[in-house]
């Protein structure tokens, strides 16, 4: 016959494996497992690629960093840029893409993109050579995006720029549009 040590041994542990049970059935698995057993990460390839531009030789964008709003936590998360910045050539990226950032992220739900532009140069046929300016030196890009985990997700973002603003204005910002595509996991 069992001992009352036994019995009460027993009867904690059920109790408390009813509890866990309940509260997995109530709260739902995807809001608890997740902090008892962390997911895998996801991977997220940032690329970009341009239209043709006209009236240009060269744009030349140096960036130094890349973040993704995710939407589950409201949160801003760096992505790796392998070398520290990347810098492109947006006259030569015409129907290519380029490699700019990639990194492990935690799956979920993205809903923006930022890139900060540390600088940028313009060659304009016929040789002139001009800084251009991307005020407020980031480009926020409204994009939605999910990343699974042990897939990847890739996001190519076409920047297009208006040559003919920035050859007008003294300053020579640029206010590109940015359109998203999403390749989604893999």
């Amino acid at each position: 016959m069992a001992s009352r040590r036994h019995i009460l041994t027993f009867a904690v542990a059920g109790i408390l494996i009813a509890i866990g049970l309940i509260t997995i059935g109530t709260f739902g698995p995807t809001v608890l497992l997740p902090a008892i057993f962390p997911a895998k990460a996801g991977t997220l390839d940032i690329k970009v690629t341009d239209a043709p531009v006209e009236d240009l030789s060269s744009l030349n964008i140096t960036v130094d960093q890349f973040e993704v709003r995710q939407q589950e936590t409201d949160q801003w998360i760096n992505v790796t840029i392998t070398s520290g910045q990347v810098t492109f050539d947006l006259v030569k990226l015409r129907n290519v893409t380029q490699d700019v950032a990639l990194d492990q992220m935690t799956p979920g739900n993205y809903t923006k993109i930022r890139m900060h532009v540390l600088s940028a140069v313009a060659q304009i046929n016929g040789g002139d050579v001009i800084t251009v300016r991307f005020p407020p030196d980031k480009l926020d890009i409204i994009v939605h995006f999910e990343v699974k985990a042990g897939q990847t997700t890739s996001v190519i973002l076409d920047i297009q720029v208006d040559t003919i603003k920035i050859a007008e204005n003294p300053e020579h910002n640029a206010t590109p549009v940015i359109k998203a595509t999403i390749i989604p996991p893999t």
